[in-house]
């Protein structure tokens, strides 16, 4: 339960609470996260502090933290997870259900059983009721077909959120290059992608550059190093606009009352670009539909 909310914490919160943790809660800790969860932490922190945290765990997960961190970052393979359940297209339905109890206690879900040849490479995706339902001495072979939905791990993270908006998916198997299944992302990971996209949407929207931290949490500096460059190139659009008002000085002085439509054309194009913006984030809204 503690590494639960620990995934939940903000970054200066994680920060507080890794400095005054010994190194064997620190340990424990680390050991309890999942590995999805766990990449995203050293994401977040400097250098000296992730490779502190690196020399404290595991061989086994050191091995698989390097490995996720190998990946470029924003893309899916940081944000997959390995602890996904497989089955072999050989077995009895009523062995892979025996497979499905030992390894799902371990594993990220099990609302979806991977299918996968002796080299590991992904045949097909199936639900936990495919086997439920099926008779337990046919093969798994014998449901299969390899009919599914994969990305691979150097995709942008942007593209696992369409495609569970498109497909209506609560996870999607990932593969390398030659079709292995190296993982999986959940809908929760998804989740939190999309809404860092949308708070990056509100920020250009309001005129200042993507904040990587809370509003209430940045400095003063900071918050005007994503502001002035906005302000400054606003201050240049209306002059150029000021000077396209001016090439109509004739039409305006011999029509003064031309000058109350102003504010009125000024305000409409505004409104017309903020629907434009809108109307791109609405899509957003859609995603709730994975929760189902």
């Amino acid at each position: 339960m503690s590494t639960e909310v620990f995934a939940y914490l903000d970054g200066e919160e994680e920060n507080a609470l890794l400095t005054d943790l010994t190194d064997e809660e620190l340990r424990e800790l680390l050991s309890r996260l999942r590995p999805d969860d766990r990449t995203n932490l050293f994401e977040e922190l400097p250098g000296q502090a992730t490779q502190k945290l690196l020399n404290l765990l595991t061989p086994e997960d050191l091995r698989e933290a390097r490995w996720l961190l190998g990946y470029p970052e924003e893309s899916v393979g940081r944000l997959m997870t390995p602890d996904y359940v497989a089955v072999r297209p050989e077995w009895k339905i009523e062995e892979a259900l025996n497979h499905i109890r030992e390894r799902g206690r371990d594993s990220e879900t099990v609302d979806a059983i991977y299918v996968t040849d002796a080299d590991w490479k992904l045949l097909d995706a199936l639900s936990l009721r495919r086997f439920i339902l099926a008779d337990p001495q046919v093969s798994v072979v014998e449901i299969v077909d390899y009919t599914f939905e994969s990305l691979s791990a150097f995709a942008a993270r942007e593209q696992a959120v369409r495609m569970m908006q498109r497909y209506d998916l609560s996870v999607l198997p990932v593969v390398d290059s030659l079709g292995v299944l190296v993982g999986i992302v959940t809908f929760d990971d998804v989740l939190d992608v999309a809404q860092e996209e949308a708070t990056e949407d509100f920020h250009k929207a309001g005129g200042v550059v993507p904040l990587r931290k809370s509003y209430l949490n940045t400095s003063v500096f900071a918050l005007y190093r994503k502001r002035i460059g906005w302000l400054v190139g606003l201050v240049f659009a209306n002059l150029f606009s000021g000077a396209a008002i001016a090439l109509f000085e004739d039409a305006i002085a011999a029509a003064v009352t031309l000058v109350f439509f102003l504010p009125l054309l000024i305000g409409s194009a505004g409104n017309a670009g903020s629907q434009v913006r809108w109307s791109n984030y609405s899509g957003h809204k859609t995603l709730a539909r994975i929760q189902r």
